[in-house]
C-alpha cells in the first residue's frame, strides 16, 4: 500500500544580512501525507554550503532526527532554482529507499497509525 504525499517547497530568498561570512537563504516545506502537515524551514548557507533544518509542525509525531533526515533528503532531491514548487509521489517508496528496512518499516507504521492516516481510510 502506498503512501501518496505532497510536498511544497517555497522559496523566500535571502535572510537576514549578508555580512560577507555568511548569507543564509530560507526555504519553507510542507509535506502533507494521508491528511498529516509536517513542516519546516530550510537553511542554506550560501558561502560554505551549509544547510540546517528546523522543524516547525509535525501532526505525525516522527522522532526529530528521523524527520530531518527525511525531509532534508526530500528536499535535496526536489530542490531547483525556482520561487515555488511542488511534486506529488510515493513516500513509503522514498522512506524505504533512504532508510534501512527495519528502521523504514517502523516509520511506515508510525505515520499510518497517526490519527489522519486512520481517518483518511475511513
Amino acid at each position: 500500500m502506498a503512501l501518496p504525499c505532497h510536498v511544497q517547497l517555497c522559496d523566500e530568498g535571502l535572510v537576514g544580512e549578508d555580512d560577507g561570512d555568511s548569507a543564509w537563504y530560507v526555504t519553507h516545506m510542507n509535506l502533507i501525507v494521508a491528511g498529516s502537515l509536517i513542516q519546516a524551514k530550510i537553511l542554506d548557507e550560501s558561502y560554505y554550503g551549509g544547510r540546517t533544518l528546523r522543524l516547525l509542525r509535525d501532526d505525525v509525531g516522527l522522532d526529530h532526527e528521523i524527520a530531518k533526515t527525511l525531509l532534508l533528503r526530500i528536499y535535496k532531491r526536489l530542490a531547483n532554482p525556482c520561487e515555488v514548487s511542488e511534486a506529488f509521489f510515493d513516500l513509503e517508496k522514498f522512506i524505504t529507499e533512504l532508510f534501512y528496512r527495519p528502521a523504514a518499516e517502523r516509520l511506515i507504521r508510525r505515520i499510518r497509525s497517526a490519527p489522519q492516516f486512520s481517518a483518511a481510510q475511513s
